[in-house]
C-alpha cells in the first residue's frame, strides 16, 4: 500500500434528510463548526438549508437516497481527503485531525457512542458506521459511483451493507476496498431520537451475537470531553 506523509486537504460532506428535530440539527452544525476549524464543507440536502456550499437533492427518504446524497456531496467536494458527516451526530475536533495513512481504503472511527437525547443514556458497541467514515476522495468517487450505478437496475437487500469496506460477502459487496479501524481520545456522540433512518438497540440481546459487541453502558456525563454536555430532554 502507499502511505502519503503530505499534508493533504480535508473537506466535509454533510447529508441529511431534513427530518430531524430542529434543536438537534442546530446543536450538531454548531458542534460541527467549531470541530472542522474552516474546512470545506458540502451539505446535500432534500429541503434547502444555510449551511456550507448547500445541494438540495428532490428525493424520498431513504436509503438509496442517502447514498445518492453521498454521492453528490463526494462529486462536490475537490479535497484530497472526505469525512462523511450525518446531521445527528456529534463531532470532536480531533475526529478531524485525523490523516489516513494509505489511499486505498477507507477507515472509520471506532470511538463513537449512541446518545439517548431524552436522558443522555449512552451505550457503546462493536461497529463500523457511516457517519465515522473518512477516506481519500477517489475510492470515495469509485464505491459511491458503482453503488449508485448498480442500484439503477437492481433493489436495494441489506446484504449489499451500508459501510464500505466492511461487506465480506463477496457476492454482494458492492467492490473489494477494505477498511480500517482507528479510535478518537473523545469520542464522537450518534444522537438517538425519534427521527433516526438506522434502527437503535439498546442491549446486547438485540444483536445476532451479543458476546460480540463489546457492550459498554453509561451516562453521557461520564464520557471523557463530555462531562458538561447537556441532554435535551423531551425530544
Amino acid at each position: 500500500m502507499s502511505t502519503y506523509s503530505t499534508n493533504p486537504t480535508k473537506g466535509i460532506v454533510y447529508y441529511t434528510d431534513n427530518n430531524c428535530d430542529e434543536k438537534i440539527l442546530k446543536m450538531s452544525r454548531e458542534y460541527l463548526l467549531k470541530a472542522v476549524n474552516g474546512k470545506e464543507i458540502v451539505s446535500v440536502s432534500l429541503s434547502p438549508i444555510d449551511f456550507g456550499h448547500n445541494i438540495v437533492l428532490s428525493l424520498k427518504r431513504g436509503y438509496i437516497t442517502m447514498f445518492q446524497q453521498i454521492l453528490a456531496g463526494i462529486e462536490a467536494v475537490a479535497t484530497d481527503i472526505i469525512f462523511l458527516v450525518e446531521h445527528d451526530v456529534l463531532y470532536t475536533k480531533e475526529h478531524f485531525d485525523y490523516v489516513p495513512p494509505t489511499k486505498d481504503m477507507f477507515y472509520y472511527n471506532m470511538n463513537n457512542w449512541q446518545v439517548r437525547v431524552s436522558d443522555g443514556h449512552a451505550c457503546y458497541f462493536t461497529c463500523k458506521k457511516v457517519s465515522q467514515l473518512s477516506g481519500y476522495r477517489d475510492i470515495f468517487l469509485k464505491h459511491y459511483r458503482e453503488r449508485c450505478r448498480r442500484l439503477e437496475t437492481e433493489p436495494f437487500t441489506f446484504r449489499m451493507g451500508f459501510e464500505p469496506g466492511s461487506n465480506d460477502r463477496r457476492a454482494e459487496r458492492v467492490d473489494q476496498i477494505r477498511s480500517g479501524k482507528w479510535s478518537s481520545i473523545i469520542p464522537n456522540l450518534d444522537l438517538r431520537h425519534t427521527s433516526n433512518l438506522t434502527t437503535t438497540r439498546w442491549s446486547p440481546e438485540e444483536f445476532r451475537n451479543p458476546c460480540k459487541v463489546s457492550w459498554k453502558d453509561s451516562h453521557v456525563n461520564l464520557l471523557p470531553g463530555w462531562e458538561n454536555f447537556k441532554f435535551l430532554g423531551g425530544i
